[in-house]
């Protein structure tokens, strides 16, 4: 595994339905902001319930995820139809997987991670065959790995980790380098542009 990237979904290692830590089956909640949407997961963050995961890790996630696209003030429609997939996609791999995200994160400021292609971005497919997207980026604020914080678990903060979905030509660059570097390059080229905000009527910000 490269530094700088979270892991990858590949075709040989799909998953069916995961049982996330404290639920059956994973939820997501919509949040219309007056330009954006907000689509996070609900119940990432929840205790391991050993009726679900027998053998449980010692550690909680801590965090749940979230994509914000672009929309217009006066739409009250659903986000387009690639988010959903790939957020469950993403989330259901870290349970899979028992990727411990917030470890990583601490030790990298930002993350790449290649998920399995969905239906509504074949054109932002890498040359790898997944989409790329990265992670570091804050909700709010100027400074790169810093996670706005939903709510506590005690003294745990429980972060909310906006994925950035990265052009073809972004993700390829990034994996070319086996650090972390491109990376935190990408998150700040982004912090003066759309942040976190994730569209497909934009072209790279590296190759051309």
């Amino acid at each position: 595994m490269q530094g700088g990237s979270a892991g990858r979904l590949s075709a040989e290692g799909q998953f069916g339905l995961v049982p996330w830590p404290g639920l059956a089956v994973g939820r997501l909640r919509l949040i219309r902001r007056p330009q954006s949407s907000l689509i996070v997961t609900d119940g990432l963050s929840d205790a391991w319930d050993p009726g679900l995961h027998p053998s449980p890790p010692p550690w909680r996630f801590g965090c749940e995820l979230a994509f914000e696209v672009p929309r217009a003030p006066d739409d009250n429609g659903p986000p387009p139809v690639w988010v959903a997939p790939l957020l469950l996609w993403v989330s259901n791999w870290l349970v899979e997987q028992r990727f411990d995200l917030r470890t990583r994160l601490r030790a990298h400021t930002c993350l790449t991670l290649g998920a399995l292609p969905v239906a509504g971005l074949e054109a932002w497919r890498a040359p790898n065959g997944l989409h790329g997207l990265l992670l570091g980026l804050p909700i709010s604020g100027t400074t790169p790995g810093t996670h706005a914080v939903m709510a506590r678990d005690g003294d745990d903060p429980i972060w909310l980790v906006p994925l950035k979905l990265l052009h073809p030509a972004e993700y390829a660059w990034a994996l070319e380098a086996r650090d972390a570097s491109r990376s935190t390059w990408l998150a700040q080229a982004f912090m003066q542009q759309d942040r976190h905000i994730s569209r497909t009527d934009r072209g790279p910000i590296v190759g051309t």
